[in-house]
């Protein structure tokens, strides 16, 4: 072999070699969750080299600083869970593989991101008045405000009830399901259908990153479908050959009636005159 293929084959060595070295990322934990013991898939952190004998580990906070002492076992018992520090926070595990002299075999590495902090409260807010029937009822929520949880915002959770008080979310924390609308969808005019007479409470919850539900804000949707009932009195039986006075009351049992004319008071009766004989 000439002088320079040696060289060329060295040098393909050592940067194979450095690569063994670099912490390669890893898909043992992606996602954002609200308890600090992560569960780590050892085929992957930090896996199975031949010849390993032990295996280090050692935890890195969002800036890059180490977050306590290296930690290890044996190669062929790698630790499948990993406990962060109880603060929200992105945090790295790095892991690596040594033989029986104490070379290193592998190194690899996987961000555990832990977020139990839950979203203020959105703002929720119904029509002032009554809808009709047939109307769609439209929901005007406004974002929580700041500071956010770490893990962001995932979106917002929405359920309609009768007065149960029933949660958007089925537990403790939501689902990505029970999510009904993106972090930055538009918060103006939501339309929730039609809804049923009387009156329906929309729960909101705004949702982290992590799933953590904040406080339920609360609207209030009223719905009248229902013509009113009008009743007269003061008719009289037979004819009559001077003006009689006819009283026309109106009611609704869930809207009310609205008022009429300048002072405000609705009409209460009126008077009609006949032609004398």
């Amino acid at each position: 072999m000439s002088g320079a293929l040696r060289r060329s084959a060295g040098i393909l060595a050592a940067a194979a070699a450095l690569l063994l070295l670099l912490p390669l990322p890893s898909r043992a934990a992606e996602t954002w969750q609200t308890t600090p013991v992560f569960l780590i898939d050892p085929s992957q952190v930090p896996g199975y080299p031949a010849g390993g004998e032990s295996v280090k580990y050692r935890i890195f906070d969002s800036l890059g600083s180490p977050v306590g002492p290296v930690f290890g076992t044996f190669a062929t018992k790698p630790f499948d869970a990993v406990e962060v520090p109880p603060v929200p926070g992105a945090y790295k595990l790095e892991s690596w593989v040594l033989d029986g002299e104490g070379n290193e075999l592998t190194r690899v590495s996987t961000i555990l991101r832990f977020d139990d902090v839950a979203p203020a409260a959105p703002g929720a807010a119904g029509p002032a008045g009554w809808l009709r029937g047939e109307e769609v009822a439209l929901l005007d929520l406004q974002a929580p405000p700041a500071p956010l949880p770490i893990s962001g915002l995932a979106g917002y959770a929405i359920s309609l009830d009768r007065g149960t008080g029933a949660h958007p979310c089925a537990g403790a924390l939501c689902t990505e399901a029970e999510i009904d609308l993106a972090a930055n969808a538009s918060l103006e005019q939501i339309p929730l259908g039609t809804l049923p007479q009387g009156i329906t409470y929309s729960r909101v919850v705004a949702v982290s990153g992590a799933g953590v539900p904040s406080p339920v804000s609360t609207a209030t949707f009223r719905v009248d479908s229902t013509p009113p009932s009008i009743a007269l009195s003061g008719i009289p039986d037979g004819w009559r050959n001077r003006p009689i006075t006819v009283y026309a009351n109106a009611t609704d049992p869930l809207s009310g009636m609205a008022v009429a004319g300048p002072g405000g008071r609705p009409p209460r009766s009126r008077s009609t005159g006949a032609p004398r004989r």
